[in-house]
């Protein structure tokens, strides 16, 4: 039998509710990802936010078909997204793109149990998931990406210990658990700690250096806290890139970071996305502006006590040193290795390099199409450089 209207009334304003309260839950997240970009850390006394809640779970099941499901499931999503904010801001106060990407796999793994928990189908996993990203400021093109790489993501172990991190607080939450997300701070401080122990693979390795140019300049001309900043923000850009490419954080230069990727094309399309994020940056920030120079070269480095050594890292290097603000230069084999992948690549001669006996040839990897139509063709810079 149809409803009695009584009952469709019902109905509507408790699905009124239940889409007013995820609105809620969305807006909080929302403003506290947008402050959180500009403001100050806090003071080391300060005691954190109290956390935000978001009234009572609606009384009808979460399980079921139809858009009432649908918005319940949503809704409690946008609560655990709530929850989680709140106890990384206590932590995080700024959340960087690193962090952004530990936090989202943290969401990964809370939309898998709302799912296994309710029924919820896959589409409709993937649609609260990529919605909830956005909510924490994730443009939507990067939020689909994240959605159609979760997959592969789970094959990384780093990236599965977030995951699960989620799904733990997810699975405490639905059982209204108090302190349910009491571990995700942890769980975001052990994301950040360098992954020295990582067993790294052997043979053929792609070596990425980034190199802040002008950093003693800037210092002297900004001072030392806004030099720091930028320094943390190349930093929180380079490891969003590596994370996103299966790249490794070798160790940290000062002024740059080394890296590794178990494939040319991986490394390349990291050094790629590194130079866009740059240019986003300093497009919205002019009067500060980050600029860096990275070198890339492949080979079979000396693998020791989880770093690299050798004529592979040593080449990364002098290559690093040779490309100029806002480019990205790589040896020959890193060209050839990422052929028909559909990279650029504009050919900048032979240089005489220190510690080669032999001319090295170099090619910049062209990132920006308006540097990729204006650069000259391989033959056009074939002249040798010292």
């Amino acid at each position: 039998q149809p409803p009695k209207p009584d009952e469709r009334a019902e109905a509507e304003e408790k699905r009124a509710a239940a889409q007013a309260e995820a609105q809620k839950a969305q807006d909080e997240a929302r403003r506290w990802a947008e402050a959180q970009q500009d403001a100050p850390p806090p003071a080391e006394d300060e005691a954190p936010p109290p956390p935000t809640t978001y009234g009572d779970e609606p009384d009808e099941p979460l399980s079921g078909e139809g858009e009432g499901a649908f918005e319940r499931q949503r809704l409690l999503m946008m609560r655990f997204l709530g929850g989680v904010v709140s106890a990384i801001k206590a932590v995080r106060p700024q959340l960087d793109a690193f962090n952004k990407f530990g936090v989202d796999l943290m969401l990964a793994g809370g939309i898998d149990v709302l799912g296994e928990r309710t029924g919820l189908g896959g589409e409709d996993r993937r649609k609260i998931l990529r919605e909830t990203i956005e909510v924490l400021g994730t443009k939507a093109s990067m939020a689909q990406t994240f959605v159609d790489k979760y997959e592969e993501y789970l094959l990384e172990a780093r990236y599965m210990q977030m995951v699960q991190s989620g799904r733990d607080a997810m699975t405490r939450h639905m059982a209204d658990e108090p302190g349910a997300f009491g571990e995700l701070a942890q769980a975001i401080d052990a994301w950040n700690r360098p992954t020295g122990t990582t067993q790294m693979q052997q043979g053929i390795i792609t070596v990425m250096f980034t190199d802040i140019v002008g950093s003693t300049d800037m210092t002297q001309a900004k001072g030392d806290h806004a030099a720091q900043g930028i320094v943390r923000l190349h930093n929180s850009i380079v490891r969003a890139a590596l994370a996103e490419f299966g790249g490794r954080e070798v160790k940290h230069t000062g002024d740059g970071i080394m890296a590794s990727f178990g494939s040319a094309s991986s490394g390349v399309s990291a050094t790629v996305a590194i130079q866009r994020s740059i240019w986003e940056h300093n497009a919205k920030n002019p009067s500060l502006p980050l600029k860096v120079r990275i070198g890339i070269n492949a080979g079979e480095p000396i693998v020791e006590e989880d770093d690299l050594f050798g004529t592979t890292v040593q080449l990364a290097a002098r290559v690093c040193a040779k490309a100029g603000a806002d480019e990205i230069f790589c040896s020959n084999v890193v060209r050839e290795l990422a052929a028909g992948k559909g990279f650029q690549f504009g050919s900048h001669g032979d240089h005489d390099l220190k510690g080669f006996p032999e001319p090295v040839p170099l090619y910049e990897i062209l990132w920006n199409p308006a540097t990729a139509t204006a650069s000259p063709s391989a033959s056009d810079m074939s002249g040798r450089s010292g």
